[in-house]
């Protein structure tokens, strides 16, 4: 069923292309056809201590509880998180293209150049009723894309689906964009249906080597649009993360399936989005069954809010922002530990927005960690602990142009 997608996707393109070619004769609109270059610089001055997200419960050790020898782990440095340089052309109404670099810096090394984007786009409209989008090369994946987009705040940080590491104990199982093709059909501009088609590893790993195949990922989205400010969204991601490789082993594989709303307008942008994740493990199985050697369930909760104040007093255009998020990575089952892990978010920031092009926002987050068991053991309680919280004061800035 899920090779099937593929073949929909191209067909529904190729249909819906070749209307648009046929259709009767209107007049043209004279289009630039000229090459556009934009940018933008996300930088920062950070100050954290204690563990930070994504390591901080495998960096507590297992011990009796006491402060002794615990470190703040503070860090104090400037730096500059991401360039992107953007490279548009359109072709004629309906064909462009798109590339986008990415530095990413988080690595420690200005030197990480990446293509973030590299992709053609039809896009058309049917009589005013049906409207499409067709995507394909090195593109940006459908349910990060429109976090990102909806939330007028990626400059301050990454969606916590992006970055769901942090949340669920290390464990990630999306990446912003990556190698595929991806339909989009929005009927009488209130609902959109997205499908998308991708090697599942992300745009960093994109190189499409074929003796690294570990099967394919797909999305499914739906986004209905009652008012204009209104979105209710439902989300579907599956990826094969091992093929059958072992003797009856069957296909490891992740994904979630979810639903969240958003609210996008000039003065408030804000969204409540929840995941049911999971993580099967079958390549390690060397008996002939079937069931996941290791199979681990998460949830995630994530929200969010950005208002911009300009839009109804201009002369203070002072920017307030909320996010929380909640992840808990639940017992495992079969040969997984027992162990449950939990992570909360709590962040809060105001800035101030110089003009379109340059924003500044003092910004403070906490992640707090809690271990748990299943059993009741008292001896086992006594040698477990939550790690130290992480408290990180930032002053971020985006510039554009």
């Amino acid at each position: 069923m899920r090779f099937k997608l593929t073949g929909v996707l191209l067909v529904a393109a190729v249909v819906f292309m070749a209307a648009g070619a046929f259709a009767q004769d209107a007049p043209k609109k004279e289009v630039d056809t000229s090459l556009k270059v934009s940018g933008v610089i996300y930088s920062e001055y950070s100050y954290s201590t204690g563990y930070q997200p994504g390591s901080a419960f495998a960096a507590q050790k297992v011990q009796p509880y006491s402060d002794e020898g615990i470190s703040e782990n503070k860090n104090s440095t400037f730096r500059v998180m991401r360039v992107y340089l953007n490279f548009r052309k359109n072709f004629s109404e309906t064909l462009s293209m798109r590339v986008t670099t990415d530095v990413d810096t988080t690595a420690g090394a200005l030197q990480s150049l990446y293509l973030k984007y590299a992709y053609f786009q039809y896009k058309d409209d049917f009589l005013g009723f049906l409207g499409l989008n067709f995507q394909a090369g090195l593109i940006g994946t459908p349910v990060i894309g429109f976090l990102d987009d909806y939330s007028a705040s990626r400059w301050v940080y990454q969606n916590l689906l992006d970055k769901s590491a942090n949340m669920l104990h290390g464990f990630t199982v999306d990446s912003s964009a990556d190698l595929g093709a991806k339909l989009s059909l929005t009927f009488a501009r209130m609902i959109t249906l997205t499908g998308m088609v991708c090697n599942g590893e992300g745009y960093k790993k994109a190189d499409g080597n074929s003796s690294a195949y570990d099967g394919m990922a797909y999305y499914g989205m739906i986004s209905i649009n009652p008012i204009s400010e209104l979105y209710i969204n439902g989300y579907y991601r599956y990826e094969q993360t091992a093929p059958r490789g072992l003797p009856g082993s069957g296909i490891s594989d992740k994904g979630y399936y979810g639903a969240g709303l958003a609210w996008k307008s000039d003065l408030i942008n804000a969204g409540l989005n929840y995941w049911m994740l999971w993580n099967n493990d079958r390549a390690s199985s060397l008996t002939g069954s079937r069931t996941p050697t290791i199979a681990k369930r998460y949830s995630l909760l994530y929200a969010y809010v950005m208002m911009d104040l300009s839009a109804v007093i201009p002369t203070v255009p002072i920017l307030v922002h909320g996010r929380y998020s909640f992840g808990y990575e639940n017992a495992g089952q079969a040969a997984n530990s027992d162990t449950r892990y939990k992570t909360s978010l709590y962040a809060f920031g105001l800035g101030w927005k110089f003009s379109n092009n340059l924003r500044v926002l003092g910004y403070y987050e906490r992640y707090v960690y809690s271990v748990g068991r299943l059993n009741t053991d008292p001896t086992l309680a006594t040698i477990y602990r939550d790690p130290k919280p992480a408290s990180n004061f930032m002053i971020k800035c985006e510039v554009a142009f």
